[in-house]
C-alpha cells in the first residue's frame, strides 16, 4: 500500500494495487473509490482528508506528493452496463 497527500488541496490517495483503473465510484462528495476490472479496489481518494479528519498523521512523518493521475475520475472510463 502507498499513501499519496497533496497538502495544497488536502487530497489524500490510498493505493492498494499498481493494477489499471477501470472504474472509479463516488461514495460521498469526498469520498472516490477506484475499482480493477477484477472489481478489486486499486485506491480510495478522500478530497479534504485534513479537514474532514481522515489525515491526521503528522506532516513530518511521510513523504508530501501529488496525487496520481490514474485516480482522477475524469480520467477512468466506467464500467460497461
Amino acid at each position: 500500500m502507498k499513501t499519496d497527500y497533496d497538502a495544497t488541496d488536502d487530497i489524500l490517495v490510498l493505493h492498494f494495487t499498481d493494477k489499471p483503473v477501470s472504474r472509479e465510484v463516488s461514495q460521498d462528495w469526498n469520498l472516490n473509490i477506484a475499482y480493477a476490472d477484477d472489481r478489486n479496489i486499486v485506491g480510495i481518494v478522500i478530497l479534504d482528508a485534513k479537514a474532514s479528519g481522515a489525515w491526521r498523521v503528522p506532516q513530518h512523518a511521510v513523504k508530501v506528493s501529488p496525487p496520481c493521475p490514474r485516480l482522477i475520475p475524469e480520467k477512468v472510463a466506467p464500467f460497461p452496463r
